[in-house]
C-alpha cells in the first residue's frame, strides 16, 4: 500500500500497482516493480556479496576521512561520500581464501578533487611517542594557497580503526600527533590531503609506516605482572637456599675452580 506524504499532488511512499516509490537525496522518485526475483545463490554472486558487505564495513570506518576528502565530489554525484569510496575504489578490493577483505592500501583513495595534493616525507617518532609527519606542500607545482588545510589521517588495519588528525596550514609543512598506546607495534596506513576554503578536497596521498614499541612495560597486563612477580620471589628464595647450602658445604681450596682457572 502507497502512503501519500504531504498533500495529494505530494510524492507517495510503498507500492502503488506496479510501481514503487521512494525518496532519494530529498528527491521523489517512482521505479517499477520487478516482475519476478532472481536470487539464485551462486558461489561467486555470495562472494561478491561478502566482498560488497567488507568494503561498505570499510568505508563506515573511515567515514571521518571520506566525510571531508569525498564531501564535494559526493555532492557532485548526488551520493554519500561512503559510496563514492566504495566505488572508486573497486581495483583496491579482494578476498582472499578464507573469505576476509584484502586491499591495495598503496592505491586506496579517500579523497579527490582539484586541490594541489601535498607529498608526505618519512614519518619520525620522537621518545615522547609524537609522531611527526612532514610534507612537501606543493609537489605539483600547482596553484595553491598556504592556507589551505592539510589533513593525515591514519589507519590502523589490525586494529579495525582510523585516526583523523587536527589540520594544519599547508605553510606549516608538518604535523605532530601524540597516537594512542595500543597503535605500537602496528602497521599503520597514512593518508594526507588538501580542502581550500571552498571545501573542495585534492587527491590522496599515501605512506605506509610501522611504529616499533621501545618500552615493552607498556604492554603488560596484570596477570603478566602477578606471574613476573611470583618468579622473582621463587628465584630470590632458591638463591638463599643454594647460598645457604654452599656455605655449608664448601670444598677445600684445591677444589675449587673458576671458570677462568688453569686445569
Amino acid at each position: 500500500m502507497a502512503k501519500i506524504e504531504g498533500n495529494i499532488y505530494g510524492g507517495f511512499r510503498g507500492k502503488l500497482g506496479n510501481v514503487v516509490g521512494y525518496t532519494w537525496k530529498g528527491v521523489w522518485c517512482v521505479r517499477s516493480r520487478p516482475a519476478q526475483m532472481r536470487n539464485p545463490r551462486s558461489m561467486a554472486q555470495q562472494r561478491h556479496r561478502s566482498l560488497f558487505a567488507e568494503e561498505v564495513r570499510l568505508a563506515g570506518r573511515m567515514s571521518w576521512a571520506l566525510n571531508i576528502g569525498m564531501a564535494d565530489v559526493a555532492d557532485e554525484m548526488r551520493m554519500t561520500p561512503q559510496n563514492v569510496f566504495v566505488k572508486a575504489n573497486q581495483q583496491a578490493f579482494g578476498l582472499d581464501s578464507d573469505g576476509r577483505l584484502e586491499v591495495d592500501w598503496e592505491s586506496l583513495i579517500v579523497s579527490a578533487g582539484p586541490v594541489a595534493p601535498v607529498a608526505l616525507n618519512n614519518p619520525q617518532m620522537d621518545d615522547e611517542g609524537v609522531l611527526t609527519v612532514t610534507f612537501e606542500k606543493n609537489p605539483m607545482h600547482l596553484s595553491s594557497n598556504n592556507f589551505d588545510s592539510v589533513h593525515l589521517y591514519i589507519y590502523c588495519p589490525a586494529l579495525g580503526q582510523g585516526y583523523l588528525a587536527a589540520p594544519v596550514y599547508r605553510k606549516e609543512r608538518r604535523i605532530n600527533v601524540v597516537l594512542p598506546e595500543y597503535y605500537l607495534d602496528n602497521e599503520l596506513q597514512l593518508y594526507a590531503f588538501v580542502t581550500d576554503r571552498d571545501g573542495r578536497a585534492s587527491d590522496t596521498y599515501h605512506v605506509e609506516y610501522s611504529i616499533v614499541n621501545d618500552n615493552p612495560e607498556t604492554e603488560v597486563f596484570p596477570e603478566t605482572m602477578d606471574i613476573a612477580e611470583n618468579m622473582d620471589s621463587v628465584l630470590t628464595q632458591d638463591n638463599q637456599d643454594i647460598q645457604e647450602t654452599a656455605e655449608v658445604e664448601t670444598p677445600p681450596d684445591s677444589m675449587q675452580l673458576s671458570l677462568f682457572s688453569p686445569l
